[in-house]
């Protein structure tokens, strides 16, 4: 049973990444670690997702806590395959802003039709830790919307500002 506990604790940390901080206390990826998907969408993709607006998340179509109804996901995407994702609160306040080249702006995209796949690293456990795990969350995009069917459907609408 020992080496069974063993093994699947290995397993557990093969899956996981160790990104440091850099000089500026972000976090960046390097030569050992980098996103897979790396297309830059084509004209057909961005005629899809609208790279100037943002898509803020709206609550509609399930049960939403108190918590989940005080902070906003905001994605925004770029041209050139990234996107920025971020979290506002009722004041639509949007928190420190991380350089480009950091996990915590955001990760990488690629289209194929209405189908999206957003790659992120994430903290392995809580907040305070070097370890991230590789994310490759599913969503599609329809009538300026962007659907997660990831567990429960969240739902972002299309906004040319965060004012609303």
């Amino acid at each position: 049973m020992k080496k069974f506990s063993l093994l699947i604790f290995f397993v557990a940390i093969g899956c996981a990444y160790k990104i440091p901080k850099n000089e500026k206390g972000e976090r960046v990826l390097g030569k050992n670690v980098n996103y897979k998907l790396t297309e830059i969408p084509n004209n057909e993709s961005l005629v899809i997702i609208d790279t100037t607006a943002f898509y803020v998340q709206v609550f509609e179509g399930r049960y939403y806590n108190d918590s989940e109804m005080k902070y906003k996901q905001v994605f925004k995407f770029h041209k050139n395959g990234q996107f920025y994702w971020t979290i506002i609160n009722s004041k639509n306040e949007i928190p420190k802003t991380f350089s480009k080249k950091s996990i915590n702006y955001g990760g990488r995209y690629r289209m194929n039709g209405n189908n999206i796949e957003l790659e992120r690293f994430l903290p392995n456990s809580g907040g305070a830790t070097n370890y991230f795990i590789r994310q490759i969350q599913k969503a599609r995009i329809e009538n300026g919307k962007l659907i997660d069917h990831n567990g429960l459907i969240t739902v972002c609408e299309k906004k040319n500002t965060l004012s609303y």
